[in-house]
C-alpha cells in the first residue's frame, strides 16, 4: 500500500511538473498575430520617367500581391513636368502622390507646403547601408528634426571622353585638360548659359555666386569688375571667351532651344568634341552621347581632369529624393503606403535594378556591390567615378534663396547674344548688373521679414 502511495505521489509531481512547464512554455512563445504586418490598403499615384516604368511596375506589383487591397497607379510622366503640376496645384488629380525631384528643388517644394514629413531614420535604419544619414543627401531634406523627403541618388558632373575625337585633336589624355589652352572651343562642350554647368568652372576657382553670412547676402559677381580678384576675373574672362569664341562661329550652343543638340551633333566621332561636361544621367538616356559610350568611343574621367588656371573643376554634391504629396498628410492609410513604395524603391536589394532603369546610384549601396553585379565595365568605370567624384564634391548651399542664382545667371548671360559685348569686361556689367540687383532685393526683403516679426 505504501508503494502504491510512493508511486501515486511521484505521477503527481511527474503531472504537476509537465503543466508547468507546458505553461511556461506557452508564456514565453511570442503570439501569432504578432508577427504578421498588418496589410496596406488604399490607392495612391506615382510618376514616372518611361524608361523607369518597368522597374516601378515591378516594385508597385510586388507591393500589390503582399496587400491585395492597396492600388498603385503609375503615370509616366517626367520629373520636372510632374514638378510643374505639382507647384500648380499639389491637390490637382493629375499631381502624383509619390514623386522624385532633384535637391535643389527642395526649398521651393518646402516653402510651399507640397512635401509630407516621414520617417527617414526609422526607413535608414531598415534599410541600412547609409554611413552617417543626416551628414548625406537626407540633410538636405531635414527641416527642424523633421525629414521631408528621401535619398533616392547621388549624382554630381563628371567628364565623357571622345577618345577618338581626343587623338584626331591631339589631346593627351594622360594629362589633364586645360580649359583655357584648347585650341577649339569645340573640344569642351557644355552650355555656357546654365549655372549647373558653369558652376564647376566657378566653383574651382572659388567663386560665390550667392552667399549668406552673418544675416547678410552677397556675391562674387556682385562685386565690380575692376575689383575682384585677380584669379576670379581671370575665371570670368575665360568663360566670356568661350562664349565670344562661339558666337564668332555658332550661337547654337548659347540658345537653350539648341544647345543639347549642338552638343550631341559635335560630340559625334569625327567630330571637335572631346569632353562633355554633363550628369551620369547622361549614359542611361537615348541620346548620340550614350550611343558613343557604347560603341566604345568613350572613356569617363572625373570632372576633376578638367582644369582652369590648373584649378581642377569642381561640382556640388548634389542628388535627387523621394517626397510624398501634404495632401496624403490626413490620409494615412495612404500614407503608409507611399512611405512603402518609397522604401523598395530604394532597397539596397534592388540597387542593380534600379541603375539598369534609371541611371541612379543609391547613396547607401557601396561600389563593390555594383562592381561584384553583372554591369558591363563602361556601367562599373560612370559608376566608380560618380561615387568617388562626389565624395571630393563641395556642399552646395542649401538655404531656399540660391534657387534664384540660376535664373540670374541664366539671362544675365543670353543677354550676350543679343548685347554682343566685345570685352570681358563690357561682359561684365550685365553680371554685375543682375547679381547686385539679386542680392539687394534678397536682403530688403530680409530686413522686411525681421521688421513684421
Amino acid at each position: 500500500m505504501k508503494k502504491q502511495n510512493k508511486v501515486l505521489a511521484f505521477l503527481l509531481i511527474f503531472i504537476l511538473c509537465l503543466n508547468a512547464c507546458s505553461q511556461y512554455k506557452k508564456i514565453d512563445e511570442p503570439k501569432k498575430e504578432l508577427k504578421t504586418e498588418k496589410k496596406l490598403k488604399g490607392t495612391i499615384s506615382v510618376t514616372a520617367d518611361k524608361k523607369w516604368i518597368p522597374y516601378y511596375e515591378k516594385i508597385a506589383n510586388e507591393i500589390m500581391r503582399k496587400n491585395p487591397d492597396a492600388k498603385i497607379n503609375i503615370k509616366e510622366i517626367s520629373a520636372f513636368e510632374a514638378l510643374n503640376v505639382i507647384n500648380i496645384d499639389m491637390l490637382n488629380p493629375d499631381a502624383p502622390d509619390v514623386f522624385a525631384f532633384p535637391l535643389d528643388k527642395f526649398s521651393n517644394l518646402y516653402s510651399k507646403n507640397v512635401l509630407s514629413s516621414i520617417p527617414g531614420k526609422e526607413i535608414s535604419n531598415k534599410l541600412g547601408g547609409f554611413e552617417n544619414f543626416d551628414k548625406g543627401l537626407a540633410g538636405n531634406m531635414k527641416v527642424n528634426d523633421k525629414y521631408y523627403g528621401f535619398p533616392y541618388n547621388l549624382e554630381t558632373l563628371i567628364a565623357f571622353v571622345n577618345t577618338k575625337n581626343a587623338k584626331s585633336e591631339n589631346i593627351d589624355l594622360n594629362k589633364k585638360i586645360e580649359f583655357t589652352k584648347v585650341k577649339d572651343k569645340d573640344n569642351i562642350l557644355f552650355p555656357i548659359f546654365d549655372g549647373w554647368y558653369t558652376a564647376s568652372l566657378n566653383n574651382a576657382s572659388g567663386i560665390k555666386l550667392l552667399n549668406l553670412e552673418g544675416g547678410k547676402f552677397t556675391s562674387d559677381y556682385a562685386i565690380e569688375y575692376n575689383k575682384l580678384e585677380k584669379n576670379k576675373q581671370q575665371a570670368f574672362n575665360a568663360i566670356f571667351d568661350y562664349w565670344k569664341k562661339h558666337s564668332e562661329k555658332s550661337i547654337d550652343i548659347l540658345n537653350p532651344t539648341s544647345s543639347s543638340k549642338y552638343i550631341n551633333e559635335n560630340f559625334q566621332t569625327g567630330k571637335k568634341g572631346v569632353v562633355v561636361i554633363d550628369g551620369p544621367w547622361v549614359s542611361s538616356s537615348d541620346g548620340i552621347i550614350s550611343n558613343e559610350i557604347y560603341k566604345g568611343n568613350v572613356d569617363i574621367y572625373p570632372l576633376s581632369n578638367i582644369t582652369i588656371f590648373n584649378n581642377s573643376l569642381s561640382h556640388w554634391k548634389s542628388g535627387w529624393g523621394l517626397g510624398i504629396n501634404s495632401r496624403l498628410n490626413d490620409k494615412l492609410e495612404q500614407k503608409k503606403l507611399a512611405i512603402k513604395l518609397i522604401t523598395e524603391l530604394v532597397n539596397p536589394k534592388n540597387a542593380i535594378e534600379l541603375y539598369k532603369s534609371t541611371g541612379k546610384i543609391l547613396e547607401n549601396v557601396s561600389y563593390k556591390t555594383y562592381e561584384e553585379s553583372e554591369l558591363n565595365k563602361k556601367d562599373k568605370d560612370l559608376i566608380k567615378i560618380v561615387i568617388d567624384s562626389y565624395a571630393k564634391s563641395k556642399n552646395k548651399p542649401i538655404f531656399k534663396e540660391y534657387d534664384e542664382v540660376w535664373t540670374t545667371w541664366k539671362n544675365a548671360v543670353l543677354s550676350w547674344n543679343t548685347l554682343k559685348p566685345k570685352s570681358a569686361e563690357d561682359a561684365y556689367k550685365n553680371i554685375y548688373l543682375s547679381f547686385k540687383k539679386l542680392t539687394d532685393k534678397l536682403n530688403k526683403e530680409r530686413v522686411d521679414n525681421f521688421k513684421l516679426k
